[in-house]
């Protein structure tokens, strides 16, 4: 018997994928990002701006050891930001207009309810993100900053700055694995079809738990692409976004059927 949502509607099936679907995702990715770079390009300025006042707040406030975990908690609300993203790919593909009116409208009138809650557990798991990563820091280092040049010295040279740079990133590896199974396929599902927000959830684990190893892998790659991206001051992410928001919706269509 077929899974039901929480309305009792059919969920629907899950296809098995392999590594060729993600190249195909990708490459169906830059097409879009080609063919429509506006979208792109402005969600990616949000994000590189955003990052840099955040960087400025850090380096002003004596606490960059905060700012690895903060950008990293932008790929936490990755798949809330890129429905734009996924709305442009679906219309480019069944051949829809794509002006801003037709893309935004779109997204209103499609599940725009289960959308905001959704987007709001991310926010959420955001905010207790960045909440866990300061209990950590001072559960090591105490309440005082501690200059980023000599944290860092610990972190490579003692067992205290070792201890807390395993502990962070296990944490955060967590958070990320756990946000990572419920929005990697509920995002562009809400896009594509009207429904609650529990049935799109109920389809992105079903999805991971139909293809462990490709979506872990895929949510590795894209953990690396965006650190990858950050490093020179953000910069790289006007192309690592789009990119990888187009491609999620097209690693969606080759994973969910109906």
């Amino acid at each position: 018997m077929a899974e039901t949502g929480d309305f009792g509607r059919p969920l629907p099936r899950i296809n098995k994928i392999t590594q060729d679907d993600i190249s195909e995702a990708l490459r169906r990715g830059m097409d879009d990002f080609k063919h429509e770079p506006t979208y792109g390009i402005v969600l990616a300025a949000v994000y590189v701006v955003g990052g840099l006042i955040l960087a400025y707040i850090a380096f002003t406030a004596d606490m960059l050891v905060m700012l690895f975990p903060i950008s990293a908690g932008f790929a936490l609300v990755g798949p809330f930001a890129a429905v734009t993203l996924y709305e442009v790919s679906r219309r480019r593909e069944l051949g829809l207009k794509l002006d801003v009116w037709h893309v935004l409208g779109a997204i209103r009138s499609a599940s725009s309810g289960s959308i905001v809650m959704l987007g709001f557990v991310l926010f959420f798991a955001l905010y207790v993100w960045v909440r866990v990563a300061l209990l950590i820091y001072a559960l090591f280092y105490g309440l005082a900053p501690v200059d980023f040049v000599t944290l860092l010295g610990e972190v490579v040279s003692t067992w205290q700055g070792v201890m807390f740079f395993a502990v962070g990133n296990a944490v955060g590896a967590l958070f990320a694995l756990a946000l990572f199974v419920v929005s990697v396929m509920s995002f562009p599902f809400l896009v594509d079809k009207e429904a609650d927000f529990i049935s799109a959830i109920m389809v992105s684990v079903s999805a991971v738990r139909r293809n462990p190893r490709v979506l872990f892998g895929w949510g590795v790659f894209v953990a690396f692409v965006l650190a990858v991206a950050i490093v020179p001051f953000f910069l790289g992410l006007f192309l690592a976004i789009p990119l990888l928001g187009h491609a999620t919706w097209h690693l969606y269509r080759r994973t969910v059927a109906y």
